[in-house]
């Protein structure tokens, strides 16, 4: 049996499923496949967390099939799914069904994904969540990623937020290049979709036409300061998210103001191949510089491997003077806190 392009087959070492709790399995692939132990312990419902969904020739009549694509790397987003991944769970446990969460071998993706949904439904804190699910299978061991991502789950309050600064930076660190740049803007509208306040903050508009760029909530801290976050979260260190942010240059009087990639401007951005690019506002102004910027989170001895093709994120810097608030405010950058910008 090939799966996520290696073989699978029983490791007679360790269970195959193990029950998390009376109606919740946790298991590997060949357990997700074997009709009679699936039978013996009345699973209707398999949520397959893999590359791809179980293979349709290998599917068992009566048994409802879920799937959240996902990789086990250190570039894999897992948290922006854990609100679909708790409604399949909880609707299973409603309606008194059992359902199987597997993965390849069922030690990290499949585990991370039961540890949120343990988290949220218990309210419990990270630490309390991994050592409960691990008495019930031991071998479970998510990686450096996706504990991460299950701190920043407990630091949110067990929900998912977009208002949150470092999950837009998460959302950004692993959607926002070429190759991914339309999951970037369906994940980051999903996530704002089940934030109920989202807090979107006054809109920009080009200087010339009027045209919506960007609104506060899309504008970030430098990626220098995105990358020391993204060491302290996987280390375990919380830091503070000022809700909006930009930074300061040498000089006082630069306002260097970075943004997220936005829906008006990603066909100039797939298109181009090169590093650097200037984008156009649709009356042709200039009003944004980008060029493509290589996580170094990815690289370091302590994280896991990058994946084979070198992963690149957009950096995007709003021109100066190109830009102006929708009410006609004066932007003002504050430089005794050059995380926050004011108006008047």
């Amino acid at each position: 049996m090939m799966m996520d392009g290696m073989q699978i087959s029983h490791n007679p070492h360790h269970r195959d499923i193990d029950k998390i709790d009376e109606w919740l399995y946790l298991g590997n692939q060949y357990g997700a496949t074997n009709a009679q132990t699936l039978s013996a312990l009345h699973i209707t419902d398999i949520l397959t967390v893999m590359s791809a969904p179980i293979d349709a020739a290998q599917r068992i009549a009566g048994i409802r099939y879920h799937h959240i694509a996902a990789e086990d790397n250190s570039s894999q987003d897992l948290l922006s799914h854990f609100n679909r991944a708790y409604d399949t769970i909880e609707g299973c446990r409603r309606l008194g069904c059992s359902i199987l969460v597997h993965c390849r071998v069922g030690v990290s993706r499949s585990a991370t994904i039961i540890i949120g949904y343990i988290m949220r439904k218990r309210r419990q804190p990270l630490y309390l969540a991994l050592e409960w699910v691990k008495t019930r299978r031991p071998i479970i061991h998510p990686n450096r990623e996706f504990k991460s991502q299950l701190r920043l789950f407990e630091r949110m309050g067990y929900r998912l937020n977009a208002n949150n600064r470092q999950f837009r930076e998460l959302l950004l660190r692993v959607y926002a290049n070429r190759q991914r740049l339309d999951e970037y803007f369906e994940r980051r509208a999903i996530v704002e979709s089940q934030t109920p306040d989202l807090a979107y903050g006054q809109q920009l508009v080009c200087k010339d036409c009027g045209f919506a760029l960007f609104s506060q909530i899309h504008i970030h801290r430098d990626y220098e300061e995105i990358h020391s976050r993204s060491e302290s979260s996987s280390s375990g260190e919380a830091s503070t998210a000022a809700p909006v942010a930009g930074k300061m240059g040498n000089d006082s009087k630069c306002q260097r103001i970075y943004i997220e990639p936005q829906e008006w401007m990603a066909w100039e951005l797939s298109q181009c191949q090169h590093s650097y690019g200037m984008v156009k506002c649709r009356c042709d102004a200039l009003v944004a510089e980008y060029d493509v910027w290589t996580p170094g989170a990815l690289a370091t001895p302590d994280r896991l491997p990058a994946t084979p093709q070198r992963h690149h994120c957009f950096k995007i810097r709003v021109l100066d003077k190109s830009f102006k608030f929708e009410n006609n405010s004066i932007f003002i950058f504050d430089t005794n806190n050059n995380s926050r910008f004011n108006f008047r």
